[in-house]
């Protein structure tokens, strides 16, 4: 991954951070758990917290996930680009041999 794409993805994740807490909070303020008296509190303290702590863990994960995909694709492209050495080393070879055999049958036809 590129320094831009890097630095976009993480811009992007800090923004996607933000929206959400404070879309929770709006969404959490417009029910008034106050009103509701002790049980609406605490529900409305544990949903927030959940949400909040939940959704950073979530983030950190998909950020692991990506470095980790990232690695086994590089991993891959290496793999394949030896692959591709490897083929046409071989190819070279064999056109070699077969312009000694060809040599060979020539002079055992003038034989």
């Amino acid at each position: 991954m590129s320094q831009y794409e890097a630095t976009s993805f993480k811009r992007s994740s800090k923004v996607r951070q933000k929206l959400f807490s404070i879309s929770s909070q709006i969404q959490s303020f417009s029910g008034h758990p106050i009103k509701g008296g002790r049980p609406q509190i605490i529900s409305w303290i544990a949903q927030t917290f959940l949400q909040l702590v939940l959704l950073s863990i979530i983030i950190v994960g998909q950020n692991v996930l990506a470095t980790a995909s990232d690695k086994r694709a590089e991993a891959t492209y290496e793999d394949a680009d030896a692959v591709l050495h490897t083929a046409l080393q071989i190819q070279d070879h064999l056109a070699a041999q077969d312009a000694e055999i060809e040599k060979i049958i020539a002079r055992l036809k003038t034989t």
